[in-house]
C-alpha cells in the first residue's frame, strides 16, 4: 500500500498548485505550547528534555491509536485516506513551483530587493547584508528550494518506508523543533541527543538524494562528488544534498577562459586558462539556474517513483 500512497501523495502535491489550507505546521506550534505549560509545572526534572520527548513521542502515539482504530473500516479506505492526509501534511504547504515562479517574476523585473523579501518571508531565518547582492539572494533562493524539498519531501518520504506514517511524523516534529531554534534561539535545541539523532536520520536519505541528483543530473561528475561523502561522517546533509545538486547541474564547472596568448613571440596561440575570472552572470542566467535545480528535482522524484515501482513489483516496501 506504501507505493500506491506515495504515487497518490505526490501526483496531489505535484497538481495542487495553490497553497494548501492544512493544518501545515500550526498544529506543531500549538501542541508545544501545551506541552511547554505542562512541562514547567514539572519540579526537580530537566523540564526542556522531558519536552523534547513529548513531543517527538505523543505525535506519533495519537497517529498510530488512530490507525488501529480505522484499520479495515470501509476496505481500509479510511486508512489509505489518512496515510495520504498525513503525507500532505508533512509535505511543504506552499507549492514550490508556483512559488519560484513568482519569486523569478522579481528577479526578471531586477527588482532583488522583492526578490529578497519573498524570500525572507518564507525563509525567516534568512539575514543578508546587502539585498540587493544578485549572488547571494541566487544562492539563498538555490539553497532554500534544495533543502526544503529533501526536508520536507524526500526525508519524509524515505522514513516513511522505512518506518511507516508514525516515523515520518517523528522526523517531520524533530524538524520542527530544529527550526524553532533557527528562528527564535530561546527555542532550546541545544540537547546533545537531538542533534545526533537529527544529523543519523539524515544521512542516509542525503546519500540517497546525491545518488539520485546523479542519475537525473551530470552523473560522472556528481557521482564523483558523492563518493567523497559516502562514508564521511563531519558534513551535514544539507551540505552533501547542495554539493551533489550543483554538481548534477554544473554549477560548479568553471568556464573555460579562451584568449591569446600575450607573448608577442608566439604565433596563433590560443590559451585555455581554468584560473581566470569568468564574467558575472547575467539575470535571466540566474533564473535558468533556478529553473534547473526545480527540473532537478521533478526528475528526481520521477526516479524515486521508478524505484518504488520496481521495490513494489517484487513484494519490498509494502
Amino acid at each position: 500500500m506504501k507505493f500506491l500512497v506515495i504515487l497518490v501523495a505526490l501526483l496531489i502535491n505535484h497538481y495542487w498548485t495553490r497553497d494548501r489550507a492544512l493544518p501545515g505546521d500550526a498544529w506543531f506550534e500549538r501542541l508545544q505550547g501545551y506541552i511547554q505549560g505542562w512541562a514547567q509545572r514539572l519540579e526537580g526534572y530537566d523540564t526542556q528534555r522531558w519536552r523534547a520527548v513529548l513531543l517527538l513521542l505523543l505525535p506519533s502515539c495519537v497517529l498510530l491509536i488512530l490507525l488501529w482504530i480505522v484499520e479495515g473500516v470501509w476496505f481500509g479506505l479510511i486508512s489509505f485516506g489518512v496515510h495520504i492526509a498525513l503525507l500532505l501534511v508533512l509535505f511543504d504547504p506552499v507549492h514550490l513551483r508556483s512559488w519560484t515562479q513568482r519569486y523569478l517574476s522579481h528577479w526578471r523585473e531586477e527588482d532583488f530587493e522583492g526578490a529578497y523579501l519573498y524570500l525572507q518571508a518564507r525563509n525567516p531565518s534568512l539575514r543578508l547584508e546587502y539585498s540587493d547582492d544578485q549572488e547571494a539572494v541566487h544562492t539563498q533562493c538555490s539553497r532554500f528550494l534544495l533543502i526544503t524539498s529533501f526536508e520536507r519531501l524526500f526525508a519524509v518520504l524515505f522514513w516513511y518506508l522505512v518506518l511507516g506514517p508514525a516515523g515520518a511524523l517523528a522526523y517531520f516534529v524533530l524538524l520542527q523543533m530544529r527550526r524553532e531554534h533557527d528562528i527564535d534561539a530561546s527555542q532550546d535545541f541545544e540537547q546533545p541527543w537531538l542533534t545526533r539523532l537529527e544529523f543519523v536520520l539524515e544521512w542516509v536519505p542525503a546519500r540517497l538524494l546525491g545518488l539520485t541528483f546523479a542519475l537525473a543530473g551530470e552523473f560522472e561528475a556528481t557521482f564523483n562528488c558523492l563518493r567523497g561523502y559516502a562514508t564521511e561522517t563531519q558534513s551535514t546533509a544539507a551540505e552533501v544534498v547542495l554539493a551533489c545538486a550543483n554538481t548534477a547541474i554544473g554549477r560548479t564547472q568553471k568556464p573555460l577562459s579562451v584568449h591569446d596568448s600575450e607573448d608577442k613571440d608566439s604565433v596563433n596561440t590560443l590559451v585555455i586558462d581554468i584560473e581566470r575570472e569568468s564574467e558575472p552572470l547575467t539575470t535571466l542566467q540566474y533564473a535558468q539556474q533556478i529553473e534547473d535545480v526545480l527540473n532537478l528535482l521533478d526528475r528526481s522524484q520521477i526516479i524515486w517513483v521508478g524505484a518504488l515501482a520496481l521495490l513494489a513489483v517484487y513484494g519490498i516496501g509494502g
